[in-house]
Order: C-alpha cells, then structure tokens, then sequence
C-alpha cells in the first residue's frame, strides 16, 4: 500500500500537557542587572604610567618601575 509523498500530509502533533506546582510564585526570580560601570569605549582612555621622578626618568626605559616580558619591549 502507498501513502502519501513527503510534504503532503499533516502531522498532528499530540499536546503533552506540562507537570505545574500549585505554589508558583509570581515575583520574578531574578532581579534586572543595575551596572554602574561604564561600558566599553564610554569613557577615555588616560596615559597608564604615572609621573617618574626625574632620577628614575634618566635612567630609561629598560630601567622602568613597570617589568615587561613581553618581546620587543
């Protein structure tokens, strides 16, 4: 016996009926997200070394207060 093609009948889907508690609460249970920190690029960006004494400042860069491994620097 033959049927129907592909895309040429209605599959009827049963609804399954969901378990409920008879205690749902209705207060939301997550409060919403209040940030006071700015998101990025809101604010501008300041130089991230501090002012060197002029002693330390002679010195140079390889004799700064701030280690780099990083290489290149």
């Amino acid at each position: 016996r033959e049927g129907p093609g592909p895309g040429h009948y209605d599959l009827k889907i049963p609804s399954a009926s969901s378990v409920t508690s008879c205690f749902q609460s209705r207060v939301p249970r997550f409060l919403p997200a209040c940030s006071k920190t700015p998101g990025p690029g809101a604010y501008t960006a300041s130089a991230q070394f501090p002012k060197q004494p002029r002693t330390i400042a002679k010195m140079g860069r390889e004799h700064s207060l701030f280690f780099n491994n990083t290489i290149g620097f």
